[in-house]
C-alpha cells in the first residue's frame, strides 16, 4: 500500500476495494449498552443518522427513503 487511495468505483466503499486496511484487527468493540459512551452523547442517533446517509448514498435515495430501506432491510434481514 502506498498510501494514496483511488476513488471506489459508485456505490462502493473504499474498504470494499483494499481489505489490508483492517490487517492485523484482532477484536470488534460494540458499544451496545451506553458502557464506553454516556447516553448523553445520543451515539446511537449518530449511528442511525450516518447510516441513512450511507444508505442514501449507496442506492441513490433521498435521506427519508433512505431510513425507510434501511428499517425495510433491518426488519427483513
Amino acid at each position: 500500500m502506498t498510501g494514496e487511495r483511488s476513488n471506489p468505483p459508485e456505490g462502493q466503499h473504499v474498504h470494499s476495494q483494499d481489505l489490508r486496511v483492517f490487517q492485523g484487527v484482532e477484536a470488534w468493540v460494540f458499544d451496545l449498552d451506553n458502557t464506553l459512551y454516556p447516553a448523553e452523547t445520543n451515539l446511537f442517533d449518530q449511528i442511525n443518522a450516518q447510516m441513512a446517509r450511507y444508505v442514501a448514498n449507496l442506492l441513490s435515495l433521498n435521506l427519508d427513503q433512505a431510513v425507510s430501506q434501511q428499517k425495510a432491510y433491518y426488519h427483513k434481514y
